[in-house]
C-alpha cells in the first residue's frame, strides 16, 4: 500500500510541476485548479490511508520550492506557514500535506464510525434519518475542532511575525472572497497575471516589482502611499465604483434607486448636499434608505497602531454625526453608512445592510440565503480589489490635455539644427 501511495504522490508531483509551468501566464487559474481540484486528490488518500505523512514530503518540497514561488513571483519561505492557513484566516488554503495527513485520517474515521458500525454488524438501518443526523453532527464537530486548531496556529503566527496586522486585516469577513472565487469571466471575476500577483503581494505586504520610487505628487512612493494619494483620482474612482456596485445590487430588489440623491436644504449641510445612494423598500415597503460610502486604507499613517474594529466604528460615527440627524428629522427616512477598507473588510453597519439585501435577493431568486450573501459580498470585494490594484499601477502624471505639443514636435523627419546631433 505504501508503494502505491508513493507512486501516486510522484504522479501528483509531476502534475503539479506541469501546473507550475503556466503560473507565469495564468496564476489565478493555476491557484483555482490547485485549491479546488488537484489538492483534493491527495486529501482523499490522506483520509482513507493511515501513516502517509512521510510519503508526502516530496510533494511538500515541490509546493514550497516550485509552485508557491511561481505563484507569487516574489515568495518568501517565511510565509509558508501563513499561506497554509485557511483563506478566511489570512492564508491561501495551500496546506502542508505532511502536517495535516494524520489529522485528516483521524477525522475521517470519526465521521464514518456510525456507517462502519452498520456494515460491520450487517444490519439494516430502519432509523436512517438518525444515522445521517449523527454523521452530520460529527462532521460539524470536526469542522469546529479543525477551525479551532487553525485559529491557535494563527494566534501563534500573529505573535511571532511582523505581519500580525496584515493577517488580522485579511481575516475580516469577506476580505478573502476573491481567493475562494472561481475565475468566471461573465461575473467579472477574472484577473490577469499582474493583477493576481499584485493582489497576493498586497495581501502579505510584499514589495511590488517595478513600482516607481517617487509618486507624481513628489513624495516617496509605496503601496500605502499609492492607496492614499489623491493625485490621479484613483481614490475617487474606488469610491464611485463601490457606490455604483451597491446601487446595481439594490436595483434588483428595491424601487426608486438613485445615485447621489440631493438632500433638502439645511443650515448645517447647505443647499447642494447629497449622499451616495438612495433606495426604497430595503427595510420596509415604502421607506427610503440613504447610504453614504467611505473606503479607507488601514496602512495609512493616521491609522498606525490602531485597532481595526475601532477604525470602522470611528468612520461610521463620523458619517452619522454629519448626516443622521438631518436624514431622520428632515428627509424622514433611514440612513446607513457603508464603511469599507482597501483590504476588503467592512463595518458593522455595512454587514447588517448586506445581510438584509441578501435576504431580499434570496427571496426574489428563490435561492439559499448563503448563496445570496456570498454573491453580494463577492461583488463588493471584487469592486474594491480591482480599483485598489488600478491605484497601485495607475498613471499619475499630467493629463494629455495638459501637455503642450509644439508643432515642430510632430515633424517625423526633422531637419532643423535642433536635431542635428541625431543624424
Amino acid at each position: 500500500m505504501e508503494s502505491f501511495v508513493m507512486d501516486l504522490t510522484n504522479e501528483w508531483t509531476k502534475e503539479l510541476l506541469d501546473l507550475t509551468k503556466i503560473c507565469t501566464q495564468e496564476p489565478q487559474v493555476c491557484y483555482a485548479a490547485y485549491v479546488f481540484g488537484l489538492s483534493k486528490r491527495w486529501l482523499y488518500i490522506m483520509r482513507t490511508t493511515p501513516n502517509t505523512a512521510n510519503i508526502f514530503e516530496g510533494l511538500e518540497s515541490c509546493i514550497s520550492e516550485k509552485f508557491l514561488p511561481m505563484l507569487f513571483k516574489h515568495f518568501r519561505q517565511s510565509l509558508r506557514e501563513i499561506v497554509s492557513l485557511p483563506a478566511k484566516l489570512g492564508g491561501l488554503s495551500i496546506f502542508n500535506p505532511t502536517k495535516i495527513a494524520e489529522d485528516e485520517h483521524k477525522y475521517s474515521k470519526v465521521a464514518t464510525t456510525p456507517l462502519v458500525d452498520l456494515i460491520m454488524e450487517q444490519r439494516l438501518s430502519f432509523d436512517s434519518i438518525n444515522i445521517h443526523e449523527e454523521v452530520k453532527m460529527k462532521k460539524t464537530a470536526i469542522s469546529t475542532e479543525k477551525l479551532a486548531k487553525f485559529k491557535q496556529m494563527q494566534e501563534a503566527l500573529v505573535k511571532d511575525t511582523h505581519l500580525s496586522d496584515i493577517i488580522l486585516h485579511q481575516s475580516q469577513k469577506g476580505a478573502s472572497l476573491w481567493l475562494t472565487t472561481l475565475p468566471v469571466a461573465n461575473f467579472g471575476f477574472v484577473m490577469n497575471a499582474q493583477e493576481f500577483q499584485d493582489a497576493l503581494c498586497l495581501r502579505y505586504n510584499l514589495p511590488l516589482p517595478s513600482m516607481p520610487p517617487f509618486c507624481a505628487c513628489g513624495k516617496r512612493n509605496s503601496v500605502d502611499h499609492a492607496l492614499s494619494c489623491m493625485k490621479g483620482g484613483y481614490t475617487v474612482m474606488r469610491h464611485n465604483n463601490v457606490r455604483d456596485t451597491e446601487a446595481a445590487l439594490l436595483q434588483e430588489v428595491c424601487k426608486d434607486v438613485t445615485i447621489e440623491p440631493p438632500l433638502l436644504p439645511s443650515d448645517e449641510l447647505g443647499d447642494r448636499a447629497c449622499l451616495d445612494v438612495g433606495a426604497r423598500g430595503l427595510w420596509s415597503g415604502l421607506e427610503k434608505t440613504l447610504c453614504d460610502v467611505r473606503i479607507f486604507h488601514p496602512g495609512a499613517d493616521s491609522y498606525k497602531n490602531k485597532n481595526l474594529d475601532a477604525i470602522f466604528k470611528t468612520h461610521e460615527k463620523q458619517k452619522k454625526d454629519k448626516y443622521l440627524a438631518h436624514v431622520l428629522n428632515k428627509e424622514k427616512c433611514s440612513f446607513t453608512p457603508l464603511v469599507f477598507s482597501t483590504h476588503g473588510g467592512h463595518g458593522p453597519e455595512a454587514e447588517r445592510f448586506h445581510k438584509r439585501l441578501a435576504t431580499l435577493i434570496a427571496k426574489k431568486r428563490n435561492i439559499l440565503y448563503s448563496e445570496a450573501v456570498s454573491y453580494v459580498r463577492r461583488r463588493i470585494r471584487f469592486s474594491i480589489l480591482r480599483t485598489t490594484l488600478i491605484a497601485l499601477r495607475g498613471y499619475r502624471g499630467k493629463n494629455i490635455k495638459d501637455v503642450n505639443i509644439e508643432e515642430e514636435d510632430l515633424n517625423l523627419f526633422p531637419s532643423s539644427s535642433r536635431y542635428e546631433h541625431l543624424v
